[in-house]
């Protein structure tokens, strides 16, 4: 009877790992196309400040920083 109770407890718990997982997967891939956008805007034909530049690639930088110390943070819920 223990081993199911484990069995079901581990269950939940890779489930609840490969949500997270999806959740990293998307995050990365929106920062992906935010990177791309602003590197795109770079080479546009309008003269952009290289401060302007700057400040914006620093916000992409932190934007991921914050998104992936929220998931570490974040309380587990559930049994697991």
């Amino acid at each position: 009877m223990a081993n199911k109770s484990k069995k079901v407890c581990y269950n939940n718990l890779m489930t609840k790992i490969d949500s997270i997982d999806s959740q990293i997967t998307r995050m990365k891939e929106g920062i992906a196309k935010i990177k791309e956008a602003l590197m795109n805007n770079e080479k546009s034909e309008e003269e952009i400040c290289p401060d302007v530049a700057g400040s914006e690639r620093a916000m992409v930088d932190a934007l991921q920083d914050l998104c992936l110390e929220g998931l570490l943070e974040r309380e587990p819920e559930g049994d697991a």
